[in-house]
């Protein structure tokens, strides 16, 4: 009998263990949700007063749980004051084996509500309380803004200007990925990486708590053979725009472009040199063609890199793209809300196309069709070709031969980038087969466009 009693109380322990995690992330989230209204300029008291409601309801849900808790502890104490008085001298019902068959139920339990609840809201390669950390930081504009001033305070005007900055641009799947880790290979750059997440606006403060192990552990999610760990560069600065512009270019058709006023600016120079310090700021940013022209208003001489690709190929890619982040995303929601906290919205579930000219955006064709990438290919390129300024990149040329590519960078830009001795990149083409003949004739003619604006070695 006693044995059936301590897996039943164990499996009690473990269903406890496993629900208690619902109310406290409640309470968390809700906490840290009246924060960020509290630190907002311009409050709102309806939405303050509903937090604060929140926080008071999750707070009873808590306190309730853990009065279960204690509940759960007290024929557990039973159990063992009992197999102790009663029955400690018998070999099979000792106290250590009692305790045994009861983690045995606890874990079991736990395991099984875990295995349920992954079947429901898949898995993640985050644990739960790392999601937690991310969800409480990252939901919270207003949070960051103010993490924000704390990380460039004492950062003058003066240190800002001194800042070198290397910004690599271009529609997702260009090549940016590889070329800016390539860069970072010189040693004469710093940028944000995975180990500064979540708090990317307050990276300085984060680095003093968390010490990630160095080194690329594992695949990204693009299933493209680049390797990626805490160390590793990554596009993570659009999260700065994001909150200096309250979310305001991002509409539920698509990202619009806008414009930095002087004092944005200035605050982005400031953050750049916070991070970077002594070394060239670099900074992989798909984004920013929705502000070139205002990066370019505010620093003329700004060294911007805009990478392009064989329009068929790359359109293919990013479709495909598409396809595997859609299935990623319904399997792991998580997943989804980290790209948009970010402002990753190049493909998945919430795809969503820049809006860079006033009229409105070709539409002959749905996200499900190769056609449509093909458009957002046309859009983007047509309007990167209406500035004069960025260094025009072929990634081809970068694949065939990368160390000079990244020596003409420099040779183009003054930075001294020094030699990078890089191999060769192993891309093989895809079959793409498509028929609308208008969108192939317009998307090949800007390319040769590009081909001809592209970087060129310096004599």
């Amino acid at each position: 009998m006693i044995i059936g009693i301590s897996i039943f109380i164990g499996l009690i322990t473990g269903v406890g263990i496993y629900f208690f995690k619902s109310p406290f992330e409640k309470l968390a989230l809700s906490s840290v949700g009246l924060l960020n209204v509290l630190l907002k300029k311009e409050k709102d008291d309806e939405f303050t007063s509903d937090l604060e409601k929140q926080v008071k309801s999750a707070s009873s849900q808590l306190v309730i749980f853990i009065f279960l808790s204690l509940l759960f502890l007290a024929p557990t104490i039973w159990l063992f004051g009992f197999s102790n008085h009663h029955i400690s001298d018998a070999n099979y019902t000792s106290n250590t084996f009692i305790f045994l068959i009861y983690t045995v139920g606890t874990i079991v339990a736990f395991v099984l509500f875990g295995r349920y609840n992954k079947d429901q809201k898949s898995s993640s390669d985050y644990s739960f309380l790392s999601m937690l950390l991310h969800r409480m930081v990252l939901q919270n504009i207003h949070l960051n803004k103010w993490m924000l001033n704390k990380q460039i305070a004492g950062i003058s005007h003066h240190e800002a200007q001194k800042n070198r900055t290397l910004l690599i641009t271009g529609l997702a799947r260009s090549g940016t990925t590889a070329i800016t880790r390539t860069l970072f290979k010189s040693n004469q750059f710093e940028s944000l990486n995975y180990s500064n997440m979540p708090f990317v606006m307050y990276p300085k403060f984060w680095a003093k708590w968390h010490k990630p192990k160095k080194g690329e552990t594992k695949d990204r999610a693009h299933n493209d053979g680049i390797r990626i760990g805490f160390s590793s560069v990554e596009a993570l600065e659009e999260y700065f725009f994001k909150a200096i512009k309250d979310d305001g270019f991002i509409h539920p058709d698509g990202l619009t472009r806008h414009d930095l006023s002087r004092e944005e600016y200035e605050t982005y120079k400031r953050y750049r040199t916070s991070i970077a310090g002594y070394k060239i700021y670099l900074a992989k940013n798909n984004n920013h063609i929705l502000r070139l022209k205002s990066l370019y208003t505010n620093e003329p001489k700004l060294n911007v890199v805009l990478l392009f690709r064989d329009p068929l190929q790359h359109a293919f890619s990013l479709f495909k793209q598409h396809q595997q982040f859609s299935q990623v995303q319904k399997e792991n929601p998580f997943a989804l809300e980290y790209m948009d906290w970010l402002g990753h919205h190049e493909f998945g579930l919430n795809q969503k196309p820049f809006i860079l000219r006033q009229e409105p955006n070709l539409l002959s064709y749905g996200e499900d069709d190769l056609g449509y990438w093909v458009e957002r290919w046309i859009s983007y390129y047509e309007y990167a070709l209406t500035f004069d300024q960025p260094l025009f990149v072929d990634y081809q040329d970068f694949l065939n031969n990368p160390t000079d590519t990244i020596r003409n960078i420099g040779q183009q830009t003054g930075l001294n980038i020094g030699t990078i001795h890089a191999n060769k990149f192993s891309k093989s083409e895809s079959e793409v087969e498509f028929e609308d003949a208008f969108l192939r004739q317009k998307a090949y003619s800007i390319y040769s466009e590009l081909v001809k604006r592209k970087v060129q070695a310096k004599n």
